[in-house]
């Protein structure tokens, strides 16, 4: 039997600190748009992204056009228009409609295995010292099934993947320090950052108004962020997907996502706002230029990531309310963090059993009898994690562009 995959399991895990939200709020819109086609504004999104560089607006529409709807559902002929700013509106319209509140997030599907004696969220095991039951109350092993969508077993798949992603970001710095390849040796100096990359309203408008399913827009959307974060000069980045920002209410202090996302009407108080979490290396002084450049990305420094606890207790958080898309990562790893540039060249399992708090003895797995004593399994419980190695398997590779060149406060420049 394997008993070692029920470390740590007694208890829920519950979320890091809240961290700070960051980025510019997309503007709400109001009316219908009309169309069954690009009004007013080259048909691709290159060509509107280039429109919009050159001449700061994107085209208005013919006279007599409807103004926009609120961000909602894809395609077809109710897709909303764009206002930025507010007085210049174009039309879009592509595909089917699709109407959506958004993606779900984590622990907001259906329960996986509701019956049985391995249901989702009923106890497996009763933990007790094997020298003495006494030194503490029994500790439940919960079964759980470790799937994103579960409302008992996410918390599970969150701090596994959290733990995850921390060990490939900080398994990077790691190779640097030792092969000094990419950074330039400067080291801990360019610890990974947490920052916040939020696009232009107009251009969430465009690729929902392009895309036929969440899937689709999330491809859509990270691929353009992906060509943005390139121009900044930065290194590389674990990336988290955010639909929602809450809607906060500044008579309530106590807003936070660990509570509202468990709140019954949750998307009642929550603004679909599409956003990315990074933990990035490299820095970018200038946002404002970045922001002119881009075409309205807002990229925010929200702080520096101390240490792989930090940056690990950072994506629990960011993973308790990210988008779920079916058939999408959560995650996704740009530049030197991406599987072309850092690769994993071994990976092991380490255990060891799990100690009572009193004497130190090992806990022992059991199960209750009809009597509701306990009864001795013959197994232990254990902790295991996973600890891999890393290599930068093409140093030098990602070039920085020559403004890059030093520590925080270099002006970057978009290419």
């Amino acid at each position: 039997m394997e008993v070692s995959d029920l470390s740590n399991n007694n208890t829920f895990p519950s979320h890091a600190a809240e961290a700070l939200e960051g980025g510019a709020a997309i503007p709400p819109t109001s009316g219908a748009g009309q169309g069954d086609a690009l009004v007013g504004a080259p048909p691709s999104i290159s060509d509107s992204w280039t429109y919009f560089k050159a001449h700061g607006t994107l085209p208005a529409p013919p006279a007599g056009q409807a103004a926009s709807s609120a961000l909602g559902g894809f395609g077809g002929p109710n897709a909303g228009s764009v206002s930025v700013p507010p007085s210049v509106v174009v039309s879009c319209s592509y595909g089917t409609v699709i109407p959506t509140d958004g993606p779900p997030i984590p622990g907001k599907g259906q329960v996986t295995m509701l019956e049985g004696p391995r249901a989702c969220g009923t106890v497996r095991f009763w933990g007790s010292c094997s020298a003495d039951p006494g030194h503490f109350k029994p500790i439940p092993y919960y079964n759980h099934c470790d799937h994103i969508s579960c409302p008992y077993c996410w918390p599970y798949w969150q701090r596994k993947e959290a733990a995850r992603v921390a060990s490939r970001t900080w398994g990077y710095l790691d190779e640097d320090e030792r092969t000094k390849s990419t950074l330039g040796g400067h080291g801990k100096a360019y610890r990974p950052r947490h920052w916040v990359l939020s696009p232009p309203a107009w251009l969430v408008e465009l690729l929902r108004s392009k895309a036929t399913s969440e899937g689709a827009f999330l491809d859509l959307l990270r691929d353009a962020a992906n060509k943005e974060f390139k121009k900044t000069g930065m290194r590389g980045a674990a990336t988290v997907y955010h639909p929602y920002r809450i809607e906060y209410d500044e008579n309530d202090k106590n807003v936070s996502w660990r509570r509202t996302r468990e709140l019954p009407y949750w998307r009642d108080v929550v603004d679909l706002s599409p956003h990315f979490h990074l933990a990035a290396y490299g820095y970018l002084a200038d946002t404002e230029a970045f922001y002119k450049a881009s075409g309205g990305w807002v990229m925010k420094q929200v702080r520096p990531l101390q240490d792989r606890e930090d940056a690990e207790s950072l994506m629990r958080y960011l993973l308790s309310h990210c988008g779920v898309a079916e058939g999408k990562d959560t995650v996704t790893y740009w530049g030197c963090l991406s599987s072309r540039y850092l690769k994993v060249i071994s990976e092991t399992v380490e255990r060891e059993d799990e100690a009572c708090p009193v004497c130190g003895a090992c806990i022992a797995l059991c199960e209750k009898g009809l009597d509701g004593n306990l009864i001795p399994t013959g197994h232990v419980a254990q902790t295991s994690h996973t600890v891999r190695t890393y290599r930068i398997t093409t140093p030098g590779s990602v070039d920085p562009p020559a403004a890059w060149a030093g520590p925080p406060g270099t002006v970057l420049h978009a290419d």
